[in-house]
């Protein structure tokens, strides 16, 4: 009765939480300092408590955090995860002006994607970070370099 129960709870959630699927069950939390680039200082938490303890601590006082919930079954290319690095140029805020740079490239992880793993190299797919790891065992079909340009990428889609 309990598990049927659960079930029938899950699917009246469901029309209300579209990112369901996406965001997962492990309470997987990341959380980005400010002012900050190349991925310093980016966390994978799991608890409520930890996080607090982080952006409370006295020593860190000044620093501000984007704390978000972390999509737990993100779109992975072969297994691994990846992001798209696109430039965009706001030239005026009224009327809005947006000018977006035609090319992009995509950076790929060293290793491939598992959401048990909380290590930089499975989850920040930033240069900064991953020229630190060697290629895991992946894909042969992903590039040893981690990036795509973005013809590359839209052949693959």
């Amino acid at each position: 009765a309990l598990v049927q129960e659960s079930k029938e709870t899950l699917q009246r959630t469901e029309p209300h939480w579209p990112q369901l699927a996406q965001d997962g069950i492990r309470n997987v939390w990341i959380v980005k300092p400010g002012a900050q680039s190349r991925g310093r200082g980016i966390l994978l938490m799991h608890s409520l408590a930890d996080i607090l303890a982080l952006v409370q601590s006295p020593f860190i006082y000044e620093t501000k955090y984007v704390v978000q919930k972390y999509m737990e079954r993100p779109f992975l290319i072969y297994n691994t995860k990846f992001d798209i690095r696109q430039w965009f140029m706001v030239t005026d805020w009224n009327p809005l002006t947006i000018w977006m740079y035609r090319s992009s490239y995509v950076r790929f992880c060293s290793q491939e994607y598992d959401v048990s793993r909380t290590d930089e190299a499975v989850h920040l797919s930033n240069n900064a970070i991953q020229c630190k790891y060697r290629n895991g065992l992946r894909d042969h079909r992903l590039p040893h370099e981690n990036m795509w340009d973005s013809d590359t990428f839209n052949a693959f889609l």
